[in-house]
């Protein structure tokens, strides 16, 4: 009996010597690399104004229970996040975002954009870019957010688009940290009923974006020289509600695309091209 038992254990030591190592750790995504071959002497500049050239969209505000000390809701108006920045007498849209569509980062000047961080509360997404509040965030492509709630309540945050995840705030001022790898444009909703809940990330891979000021006037500087299209990106106030068969209360909603507008031209080195770029609901 002693005989068999023997060569039993002994191949089980060898089937358990044998066993095969931990693969390696996968090394953890950096930033994107940009300006490697960047050359500021065949730069130029991109300027110009945004003007809304149509019928300005309605926004309604939403009409939203709000919960109050001591228990029960009070019902609050809360403004269409996505509410277009247009001025009645010229025209010209403000916090509208201009970039410069498929530029080869290597050929972009450096990163100068400060990190994001994404702030939720009741009322609202805030998004930061360093200590600044923008109307859309621009993270390099590969790099960190970070995340937080200004609530004593529970919040949850869903993202949506080129990054998919959905986090959890128990506890208020706690950040949360996640890296964007995927270039892309990502939507910031709620996921604890805040339906009104809306903001926006662009994920990039050069530099080149920026947001029009209260005259719709935007400037993007030492741009390569070559073929590039300006565009111009504003999130859609229309929306379609999805309610409760039960409550009839709104659920969530849905935005239509954005509006945008592309522009094709030649920069060469030294210029200042001014552009006018004319956004309607078509």
């Amino acid at each position: 009996m002693v005989g068999l038992f023997l060569p039993c254990l002994l191949l089980v030591l060898g089937l358990a010597g044998c066993e095969a190592p931990a693969p390696p750790e996968e090394p953890e995504p950096q930033p994107l690399e940009i300006g490697g071959k960047f050359d500021e002497k065949t730069t130029g500049t991109i300027s110009g104004r945004v003007v809304w050239s149509s019928t300005v969209p309605q926004s309604p505000p939403f009409n939203v229970a709000l919960p109050v000390p001591g228990g029960g809701t009070q019902s609050q108006l809360v403004p269409n996040p996505n509410t277009p920045k247009i001025n009645a007498q010229t025209g010209a849209v403000a916090a509208a975002v201009v970039y410069l569509e498929e530029l080869d980062p290597e050929r972009a000047k450096p990163w100068n954009l400060a990190p994001v961080r994404v702030e939720t509360r009741a009322l609202a997404v805030r998004i930061l870019q360093g200590d600044t509040v923008v109307p859309v965030g621009f993270v390099r492509q590969g790099e960190e957010i970070e995340m937080v709630s200004r609530e004593a309540v529970m919040q949850s945050l869903c993202v949506r688009g080129a990054a998919f995840f959905s986090l959890s705030f128990p506890d208020p001022d706690r950040p949360l940290r996640r890296r964007l790898n995927e270039p892309g444009l990502v939507e910031l909703s709620s996921g604890m009923g805040h339906y009104w809940w809306r903001g926006y990330l662009f994920v990039c891979r050069h530099p080149y974006f920026t947001w029009t000021d209260a005259d719709g006037r935007f400037t993007l500087t030492q741009v390569p020289a070559g073929d590039v299209r300006v565009v111009c990106w504003l999130p859609n106030p229309k929306c379609a509600p999805e309610r409760d068969p039960n409550t009839i209360g709104i659920l969530r909603v849905s935005y239509d695309k954005p509006f945008e507008r592309a522009l094709p031209i030649r920069l060469e080195a030294g210029d200042d091209k001014q552009l006018e770029i004319r956004m309607n609901l078509d």
